[in-house]
């Protein structure tokens, strides 16, 4: 394996109840050729402290004025030691392996290499997301969610930085503006292993941050959505259909699911269509709730975690449990 230095970057605001347990998942990496850069957004907790207890040649610490996520993102970039960086979140997990499988996939500075993602509650795994399989899948994914975990890439920061970097207009699905912007031009590869684990906090997925997310979703689909445009999403119209259903079923008026699926033929609708098409007729407080509490993905993880490879997971996650210690 060519030998590849990496930075990992966290960017942090007020999150030293978690940065800890973060901090040292990095630091139990089996691939050791890393700088760890923590970009404290203007913290005003005791995330400082926290971080100086680390008596680590390889972590650097720039404390900066608040100036939110993505200006904090673009800054941690330029100040990168190193060409390749590893993005995480401040109240995140990493399995130990995250870095050495995922160099291994570098072929091109142009590489986008994620991993699976696992979602969990306190000590509790709640649901994991899987990322796509093929070029088709990972298009029609940006198409309706595409937000791959940002705690979870390896990119080239120069070629990053080359596009704009992250939008400083946006501190919310920063990471998914980006992947819409470069889509045509970069690689996006993906291993099929969790070796990222979301922490999911309180109020994280309540009704109102639910919504706000959507609204800022939909705001930057605007640009890139226009499905006449095939330079940007070259579907069929039955797909183009299914998909801004898909989209109004998600993020807008779910009335208009209706108005796009009767215009397809009958016989290219499957199970999840007729599912969505009679919640669309429901309360939207009741598809909210539905959305909140991650039914679905809840039910599909249940499923997942009797398998082999859940099992797995499960054990990856109690040993970074008793490494990490206790996870509030």
């Amino acid at each position: 394996m060519e030998f590849i230095n990496v930075t990992v970057l966290i960017t942090t605001y007020n999150c030293g109840e978690y940065i800890k347990q973060a901090i040292k998942s990095v630091l139990n990496q089996t691939y050791q050729d890393f700088e760890l850069l923590i970009i404290d957004d203007g913290s005003n907790d005791n995330t400082e402290i926290i971080i100086k207890n680390f008596q680590d040649e390889r972590i650097k610490y720039v404390k900066i004025d608040h100036i939110g996520r993505s200006k904090a993102l673009n800054y941690g970039l330029r100040e990168a030691k190193y060409d390749w960086v590893a993005l995480m979140d401040a109240d995140d997990l990493w399995g130990t392996n995250k870095i050495c499988e995922q160099i291994k996939l570098i072929s091109t500075d142009k590489d986008l290499i994620f991993s699976n993602s696992v979602y969990f509650k306190k000590n509790k795994l709640r649901y994991i997301i899987t990322n796509p399989k093929s070029k088709e899948e990972v298009i029609e994914k940006l198409a309706l969610h595409g937000h791959f975990s940002g705690s979870n890439v390896l990119f080239n920061k120069n070629r990053i930085l080359e596009v704009g970097g992250y939008s400083e207009e946006l501190n919310n699905c920063e990471d998914y503006e980006l992947w819409l912007r470069i889509m045509n031009d970069f690689n996006f590869k993906f291993i099929d292993k969790a070796f990222v684990f979301n922490r999911i906090r309180i109020n994280s997925l309540s009704r109102s941050n639910l919504k706000s997310r959507n609204k800022i979703i939909i705001a930057i689909q605007k640009k890139y959505f226009n499905y006449s445009n095939s330079h940007v999403f070259n579907f069929s119209n039955t797909k183009k259909l299914k998909l801004n259903g898909w989209r109004n079923y998600f993020y807008g008026d779910r009335s208009n699911v209706r108005k796009e699926w009767r215009k397809i033929n009958i016989a290219e609708w499957d199970l999840k269509m007729y599912l969505a098409l009679f919640l669309s007729y429901l309360s939207g407080n009741i598809i909210e709730l539905i959305n909140e509490n991650r039914i679905r993905l809840t039910f599909k993880t249940l499923l997942f975690s009797i398998t082999k490879n859940g099992r797995e997971i499960s054990k990856e996650f109690r040993c970074i449990l008793n490494k990490n210690c206790t996870i509030l």
